[in-house]
This record gives structure tokens, sequence and C-alpha cells, in this order.
């Protein structure tokens, strides 16, 4: 009896392995995708925050938290909301010369808030010194 050839083609066994290879590397290319589309998306927002930031950090720079502990202010659609905490309680200046200065400084944190529709998008801290002057020049 002759012997029949065997066909050419794959086994039903070589054809599910090889569809199961093929799936895992689909799964995993789609998860490194998808990884990468979220963290562009969170770069995105921030880079869209970041003008309100710096406009936030330049106005609360400008204030004096000693005088306006709290306080809120629209900026570019932002709602930005702050309040600051001493951290070094308030002392005298000295000059260059170490001569009594004219001025009592202070240390202050102010953290703030980023919302937009009433949904909180960043929070910072910002550290600022505050001066009051207490004492005026003598022309003597």
């Amino acid at each position: 009896m002759p012997r029949r050839r065997m066909s050419a083609g794959f086994t039903l066994l070589e054809a599910v392995v090889a569809m199961a290879v093929f799936a895992a590397a689909g799964m995993a290319l789609y998860a490194l995708f998808n990884a990468n589309l979220i963290s562009l998306g969170r770069a995105q927002d921030v880079t869209a925050q970041l003008p309100t930031v710096h406009r936030a950090m330049e106005y609360l720079s400008a204030i004096d938290p000693a005088q306006q502990p709290t306080g809120q202010i629209e900026l570019g659609g932002y709602d930005v909301t702050w309040s600051s905490r001493l951290m070094e309680p308030a002392r005298e200046s000295q000059t260059a010369q170490g001569y009594r200065g004219y001025h009592e400084l202070g240390l202050y944190e102010i953290t703030f808030d980023i919302s937009r529709l009433d949904e909180l998008v960043a929070s910072h801290r910002l550290r600022v010194i505050s001066q009051r002057q207490v004492r005026w020049p003598s022309l003597e």
C-alpha cells in the first residue's frame, strides 16, 4: 500500500497557537498605545494651564499675604483661590553693613488652587516675603 503524502498546510493546532500569539502581541500594543494617549492628554491639560499658573504666580507675588491672607480671582477662564500661612515670624531687616533696616520681613507660603467649572484642575504652592516699613530714614 502506498503511503499518502502529508498535506503542505497548517494544522488546526498551529493556527490556534499563531492566533493566540498574535492576540497577545495585539493586546500589549493596545495597552502601550492607550497609556501613551492618556499621557498625551495629561500633557495637553498641563500645557493649557501653564499660562494661568504663571499669571496666578505673578498676581500672588504682588499681593501682601499679611494684609490679604485669603482670596479668589478669575484668570483666563480659571478660578484661582488662595490661602497663606506664616512660615517665619516677622523680623527686622538689616542693611548690607549690618545696621537696622527700615522694614519688617516675614516669610509666607501661599497655597493656591486652580479650578474650572467647579472642578479642581491643579494645586500649587508659592513662597513670598511680606514687608512692612517700620522705620523711616532720619535726616540727621
